[in-house]
């Protein structure tokens, strides 16, 4: 379970990052197997906390692209394999509404509010780049299998007692 903080900004990717990573993982999904090698995404800045008796993964950076893998699970899970559990889960300090819209995604909805609008456009991308595809089935089982199996995050764990935003500053300073 993950923990956006109100110092992020919301989801923000714009369709030419969504369709970037598509692209990337599906190149990497049309590779001959091989058991060692993986998909390596950008570091995911992460710390252990408590919310309310609960662990929880607090992002620091990465919000965006474990977003935007978020959707892209969403999308095959609720048009492929629809019995299929949700592997991880997204909240929000101060924005509380997206992870409900997160979800469950509903174009009625995108226009309530800047979060749910972007949230919307990069499911609505992903959604098109998998239509426009030859066979959408195949495919998709293909991507999920790659990220399931043969994706990760450079994963960056701090300690409890570091100020998280200290570390988030400096990151977004370069």
């Amino acid at each position: 379970e993950f923990y956006i903080p109100a110092y992020q900004r919301g989801y923000r990717w714009t369709k030419q990052q969504v369709i970037d990573l598509l692209e990337d993982i599906f190149e990497f999904s049309q590779q001959e197997p091989k058991k060692e090698e993986f998909y390596c995404l950008q570091p995911l800045i992460v710390k252990n906390i408590l919310i309310n008796g609960e662990k929880k993964w607090e992002v620091i950076d990465g919000q965006q692209r474990l977003t935007t893998i978020y959707l892209i699970m969403l999308y095959i899970k609720k048009n492929i394999f629809l019995k299929q559990e949700k592997s991880f889960s997204i909240e929000y300090e101060t924005r509380v509404t997206s992870k409900e819209f997160l979800e469950d995604i509903d174009e009625n909805k995108k226009d309530e509010n800047v979060d749910f609008y972007h949230i919307y456009s990069a499911y609505f991308f992903i959604k098109k780049w998998f239509k426009e595809k030859e066979d959408e089935t195949s495919l998709a089982i293909d991507i999920y299998k790659k990220i399931f199996e043969q994706t990760k995050f450079i994963w960056y764990q701090v300690n409890e007692n570091v100020d998280s935003i200290n570390i988030f500053t400096r990151i977004n300073l370069g």
